[in-house]
């Protein structure tokens, strides 16, 4: 027998030797310091070496340094613990070449069981270790991807439990990490309507094996905000194409879809707009042919009925034609106003005062059934409109109120300063940065139908019978709040009823102060003896106001265009007092022709007449230029020889 604790020379068994040699594994057998005592042809071969390069040797004298410290590292521990591991390791040729291998390394036993050292077997393993790594890293790559991706990307089981979830899904149910997720379900993060919802489309994927498209749907995030999202399922085949899940992708499109509803309404509000500005320039071009005829109509019938006094008949037949005509003119009025192009002789006003004064025509225009309150702010701003405007704007409004409470009900009138900024003020958004003036008139009516919402400023568009009303008084408030370059809103008040809200321009000018000379409309006092040059292209209303002037004891020029009058001007400008103008005429308007006769005449007094003034003399809102003495057509005998009896009085 061999002596306990001696290592046998393995070359002197013939038989395991050539046992060892055929085996295409690697062998190699090391004693307890590391010295190879035996390598197999395969070993020898991959090295490069013959086995009595390497017997005697360790791996410090074959494998680079950092592979050799960690083999023997290896060594140690495998003899020191006596038992046997399976290690994946790097191993490089002597030529330099890497490989990855699997090495198997057990304690080397003497006959006594004592640990002589190591015996190693191992195989190349490099093909399938380069595929492992390739695969980590293109689930490393698509890791990185899912969780860097702003879509909610997740993938179920056929029981709707998440496998896989990337961070944004974690971000959008409150969670640090998604793997929290993983084995859950949305019953878990949602309420039941929602997860139920999930659930159902889930089940119809992985039934029918068809996928969900984008599909546009609510979702509620972990703060209970519900974001808006474009959903796609795909079912999950395994290889041998089986059901085993679903794969979803949720897009946000929150943002996108309220943009696009912001361009929707800013596309509606622009069609409106136009639509608006359209039906204003008809309107206008009507009114102005509309209001000379009414000039016409309304002044001889007025001259008719000093002529008819001794015949009671006749006398109840013109009055019937003034009624009538005063009324067409009212209509006019309204139709100019909506189309902004109403002369309007603007003034900086307190709108507190002006409601103050005008509280008790309120009270007595909705009746003893409709309560009416007033909450007006202190200190409020001042702004810049024609009085008789604002007057115009409350009455409509309160007229719109009253019929709207045929039972009656409450009105509200109330003020306050804004100021609005780069995001709009509250829910209208698109006021103009800058401080307004608010009038709010709150009734508890029937409220606005939804039909009528995107029609409420639009002429002859009403809910009531035509006995009710014509349809001009909102739109008369629209036109006027534009054309000072303000805003008005039609809303449904939250208690019930409507709400119309009106912003204007605050102004840091003085509030405005005027007086008018009084008359006591007797001939005496309205009668003059001055020469008036009247210029006005339609003959009937040149005829009709030549006439009336005459008749108070005015010498009277008349001209048809401009050229006419300054004509006559350069033959008689000595003796005219004051010159008479229609504003819009064929050729030269009328304020061209004052400026012409003004540089020769500057002296001389001017009146103004118009049924629009089609921004002669006024701005692109139709507002007219400080200091100018205007006559609106159609007017009275008495409005018209009131006015040229003032300026001509009025000293400057």
């Amino acid at each position: 027998m061999q002596n306990p604790g001696k290592v046998v020379p393995l070359q002197e068994s013939e038989t395991f030797l050539a046992l060892i040699n055929s085996l295409p594994l690697k062998i190699f057998v090391k004693d307890s310091d590391g010295k190879f005592i035996h390598a197999n042809e395969s070993y020898c071969t991959s090295l490069g070496l013959k086995l009595e390069e390497i017997i005697g040797h360790d791996d410090y004298d074959i494998h680079p340094q950092d592979l050799a410290e960690k083999y023997r590292k290896d060594d140690c521990r495998i003899m020191a613990g006596g038992k046997t591991e399976s290690i994946e390791e790097k191993w490089q040729t002597l030529e330099g070449d890497e490989h990855w291998v699997q090495v198997v390394k057990a304690p080397l036993r003497g006959a006594d069981q004592q640990i002589l050292g190591t015996i190693g077997v191992f195989f190349d393993i490099t093909e399938r270790k380069v595929s492992e790594l390739k695969r980590a890293e293109e689930r490393n790559l698509l890791r990185t991807l899912i969780d860097n991706l702003p879509d909610w990307i997740y993938v179920k089981d056929t029981e709707s439990r998440f496998m896989v979830a990337n961070e944004p899904v974690a971000k959008l149910l409150g969670l640090d990490n998604s793997d929290i997720l993983l084995g859950k379900t949305d019953h878990d993060f949602f309420d039941k309507i929602e997860a139920d919802k999930f659930r159902a489309d889930e089940k119809q994927v992985i039934s029918s094996g068809k996928a969900i498209i984008n599909v546009e749907e609510p979702v509620t995030d972990s703060a209970g905000n519900v974001r808006y999202v474009k959903t796609t399922k795909v079912p999950l085949k395994s290889l041998n194409d089986e059901i085993i899940g679903i794969i979803g992708i949720g897009h946000d499109i929150t943002e996108e879809r309220a943009a696009g509803l912001a361009k929707s309404r800013l596309e509606q509000q622009l069609y409106q707009a136009q639509k608006m500005e359209t039906i204003g320039t008809l309107t206008a071009g009507i009114a102005h042919d509309f209001n000379n005829l009414l000039s016409v109509i309304n002044g001889y019938a007025e001259l008719m009925s000093l002529t008819s006094q001794d015949n009671p008949k006749n006398q109840e037949i013109v009055a019937k034609i003034l009624t009538a005509g005063r009324s067409a003119a009212k209509l006019v009025s309204q139709l100019l106003a909506f189309s902004r192009k109403q002369a309007a002789q603007s003034m900086v006003i307190d709108i507190n005062h002006e409601l103050n004064a005008l509280s008790e025509t309120i009270r007595g225009k909705v009746g003893e059934k409709i309560q009416v309150e007033m909450r007006l702010a202190t200190e409020l701003w001042a702004v810049r409109i024609d009085p008789a405007q604002f007057e115009q704007v409350v009455f409509n409004l309160v007229t719109n109120a009253r019929e709207a409470m045929a039972e009656g009900g409450h009105l509200i009138i109330e003020t306050a300063n804004v100021a609005a900024d780069e995001s709009g003020h509250g829910r209208f958004q698109e006021i103009q940065p800058g401080e307004w003036v608010q009038l709010v008139v709150t009734d508890t009516g029937s409220g606005i139908v939804e039909e009528a919402k995107n029609h409420i400023f639009e002429p002859f568009f009403t809910t009531k019978s035509k006995q009710q009303g014509r349809g001009l008084g909102l739109a008369t408030v629209f036109g006027i709040v534009k054309q000072n370059k303000g805003y008005v809103y039609a809303t449904n008040h939250p208690g019930g009823g409507a709400e119309f809200t009106i912003y204007l321009p605050k102004t840091n000018d003085p509030i405005s102060t005027t007086s008018s000379p009084s008359f006591d409309d007797s001939m005496e006092s309205l009668n003059g003896v001055e020469t008036i040059l009247l210029v006005e292209d339609d003959p009937e209303v040149r005829s009709l106001t030549r006439t009336i002037l005459m008749d108070y004891g005015y010498t009277v020029y008349s001209a048809g265009n401009g050229a006419e009058a300054l004509f006559l001007v350069e033959q008689n400008g000595k003796d005219i007092n004051l010159v008479l103008t229609d504003v819009v005429m064929p050729g030269m308007n009328g304020n061209i022709l004052v400026r012409e006769i003004l540089r020769k005449w500057p002296e001389m007094k001017v009146i103004y007449m118009s049924g629009y003034t089609d921004n002669a003399l006024s701005d692109h809102d139709g507002l007219l230029e400080d200091n100018i003495d205007f006559l609106q057509k159609p007017f009275t005998k008495l409005e018209l020889v009131r006015l040229v009896r003032g300026v001509i009085d009025r000293e400057e």
